[in-house]
């Protein structure tokens, strides 16, 4: 039998590695768009998947959102702070450029999107107050029950708020809503147990007998 030269042997063992490295980078690369692809979608039951746009538009959903970004960076303290006992605007943490300016590209989005929402609501925090009037392009109402309540030293303070907003969104009028809440992510946690980003938004869905489901979340 003749001997095969190294040469070729080196080649093809080169070329089965070659191949094996694509074949990994592929399928890091799979991975990497269907998890870019599942933050912008959300799940709407079997067999079927809405964005994040069509779930905004359809009545009957509440949007949360965090506020856009304010860095701690540099930021007043706001230890044992209740919403009673909260600051002026200079005594808390607030948007920064940066904050502004996603805000309002996401009010841009939103518009060219044709999302409209029945009713936008914000906490008293001055960072979520600014994120909805820069998204909406006008004031905004406060809506006690998206206040924070992390720094609040009462802490049977945040399952009786969330309780009452579950009551809250499955009252008729809000079960035919489309409502954007900017409010807090410790909130969002309390309520969804899901973390979020600064503008990332989780979308619920009133179940009508006092519960919540989680029909979506992502970014725009």
């Amino acid at each position: 039998m003749s001997a095969v030269p190294v040469l070729a042997v080196n080649t093809a063992r080169a070329k089965h590695y070659a191949m094996q490295r694509l074949r990994s980078q592929f399928a890091v690369a799979l991975i990497l768009l269907f998890s870019l692809l599942s933050i912008a979608v959300g799940t709407a039951g079997p067999g079927r998947s809405e964005s994040l746009v069509e779930l905004l538009q359809k009545p009957g959903h509440v949007a949360f959102m965090r506020h856009a970004w304010a860095p701690f960076e540099g930021a007043p303290k706001s230890e044992a702070v209740s919403a009673e006992t909260l600051g002026p605007c200079g005594t808390q943490r607030n948007l920064d450029d940066k904050g502004r300016a996603d805000a309002r590209r996401l009010g841009d989005v939103l518009r060219q999107a044709g999302v409209m929402f029945d009713a936008v609501y914000t906490s008293k925090w001055c960072r979520c107050r600014e994120t909805a009037e820069l998204i909406t392009g006008t004031s905004v109402d406060n809506l006690p029950l998206i206040n924070s309540f992390y720094t609040n030293p009462d802490k049977s303070v945040g399952p009786k708020q969330i309780a009452a907003l579950k009551r809250y969104l499955n009252e008729p009028s809000a079960l035919s809503a489309r409502m954007l809440m900017v409010t807090h992510g410790s909130l969002i946690t309390a309520l969804t147990g899901i973390d979020t980003n600064e503008t990332e938004i989780v979308i619920v869905k009133p179940t009508g007998n006092g519960g919540i489901e989680v029909v979506g979340r992502g970014t725009l």
